[in-house]
This record gives structure tokens, C-alpha cells and sequence, in this order.
């Protein structure tokens, strides 16, 4: 018979009242993009086709200026939140916004901007996205280079986004195959693009490359799933060494000993 240790009985017996989780899949919805040439404000329609449970929209931008010149995001006039920006020291940002339980159907976004600059804007709606926290991580970086790269913690439930800017209009740039673009295009004297990907276990591996090195900006962002239910704790402790509360991927382990009674 196994013989439990102190140490996870106790802790067993403290989470019996507390259940396993279940979590959703993060699944895409839509995407939209636009573009705005050396100007301000400017809006485009996304239309968030699924009525599904859990939704989010997320807008990324990228634009030919270091300084921080987004100032608000709305999607049918609810305001965005931001969730991170990444500044290159040579005239590039990037920003993600989000907004949790989007209106369905065909809305406005509207950007906010403080400065006159070329920029590219994208879209991506989706379901299965935690209402409270709908970014679990979010990369980046800026340099000069010939590419541009994260690794983003990540589950197999979530959904993985990015947005490049580059200081080369005339210069090509190629997202990793196993990327969905979403748009790649100049504006300008502005290079950008942005693509999605489903999670991997562990981590996911983003990049872009080009062929001549110039400064950049970018960043990479997990949408985090939600949890949808609520099961059983069960308390598995048939090898020496662990004890496990919920059988998942989010399972505790905790140290205990095996013996006999």
C-alpha cells in the first residue's frame, strides 16, 4: 500500500474542496488589416464573425517612429487595453491592444494617434480567450539585423500572434513557414507585417528575416485560453517520488514516499 507523505496529504487534503480546471481552445475567428500613409487618426472595419463563448479581438501596430504615438484603440467605441509596446531606437514601434468580449459583427476600429507617421495596422478575433487576462505572454525585441525571432511560453490551447516593423520599405521580408501572414506590405518609407500560429507545448518560435541588416521592431504575444469547467481533483500516487493533483497538463506534482502501511 502506498504510504503518503505528510507533506501531501496535508496539501492534498487543503485542495479536496477545489476542482481541476478544463481549458478552452483558443480558436481564430478573423483578421483585418489597413495601412495609413504619413497621416493621423485613422479606422478600418473587422467584423467578428463567431458568437462564441469566451471572444476577444486583438489589434497590433507597427509604425515609423520610436516614440510612443498611440495613444487609444476602440472597437465600436469601446476602448482597448494596452497589453505591451516594444520601441526600436531607429524610428520603429510595436504595440498589442485587446479588447475581451468584442460586440459580433461588423464594427470600427479606431487608433488614436499623436504623431504624423506611416503605419500598419492588424486585426485578429478569437474565442476561447481568458475574459480576465486574454495575453498570457508577450515578447519582443528591437535591433538591427538581418531577422527578428521570440520564443513565447505557450500551451497547445493557444493562439500565438506577432507584428514586425522595419526601417526599409524596399526590403523584402518573409515570415517562418509554419506562420499564417495576415498582411506584409510598406507604407511609405515603413516595412511591416503580421502573422498567427497555433501554440505549441512548452514554447512557440516566431521569426521574420530579410536580407540586409536594418533596425526593427517586434514583438509576440500568447493569447491566453480560458477555463471553461471544473472537474474532479483526483490524487494519483502509484510511483515513488510524485504525487499528482489533476490528471493534466496543469497538474500539481508535489514530492512524496512510497512503503508499505
Amino acid at each position: 500500500m502506498v504510504q503518503l507523505s505528510l507533506r501531501c496529504l496535508a496539501l492534498f487534503l487543503l485542495l479536496l474542496a477545489m476542482a481541476c480546471p478544463a481549458w478552452a481552445q483558443v480558436t481564430l475567428d478573423a483578421t483585418s488589416s489597413t495601412t495609413q500613409a504619413s497621416g493621423g487618426n485613422f479606422s478600418w472595419t473587422h467584423t467578428v464573425t463567431s458568437a462564441g463563448s469566451n471572444r476577444a479581438l486583438a489589434v497590433l501596430i507597427s509604425h515609423g517612429a520610436a516614440t510612443n504615438n498611440v495613444s487609444g484603440i476602440t472597437y465600436n467605441g469601446v476602448s482597448m487595453t494596452r497589453q505591451c509596446r516594444v520601441a526600436g531606437a531607429s524610428q520603429r514601434s510595436t504595440y498589442l491592444y485587446t479588447l475581451v468580449n468584442p460586440s459580433t459583427g461588423s464594427n470600427t476600429i479606431a487608433v488614436t494617434v499623436t504623431g504624423t507617421t506611416n503605419y500598419i495596422a492588424t486585426a485578429v478575433s478569437a474565442t476561447g480567450v481568458d475574459q480576465n487576462n486574454p495575453v498570457a505572454h508577450c515578447h519582443g525585441g528591437a535591433a538591427s539585423s538581418t531577422s527578428a525571432s521570440a520564443t513565447v511560453p505557450s500551451t497547445t490551447n493557444q493562439l500565438i500572434i506577432d507584428m514586425i516593423g522595419i526601417n526599409s520599405a524596399a526590403t523584402a521580408i518573409s515570415p517562418d513557414g509554419s506562420q499564417a501572414a495576415i498582411v506584409n506590405t510598406a507604407v511609405g518609407t515603413h516595412k511591416g507585417g503580421g502573422t498567427y500560429k497555433a501554440g505549441a507545448a512548452s514554447s512557440t518560435s516566431m521569426q521574420w528575416s530579410w536580407t540586409t541588416a536594418v533596425s526593427y521592431a517586434y514583438l509576440a504575444a500568447a493569447l491566453q485560453d480560458a477555463i471553461t469547467s471544473f472537474g474532479n481533483i483526483t490524487l494519483d500516487a502509484t510511483s515513488a517520488g510524485t504525487c499528482t493533483l489533476c490528471a493534466s497538463t496543469n497538474a500539481l506534482t508535489i514530492p512524496h514516499t512510497t512503503g508499505s502501511a
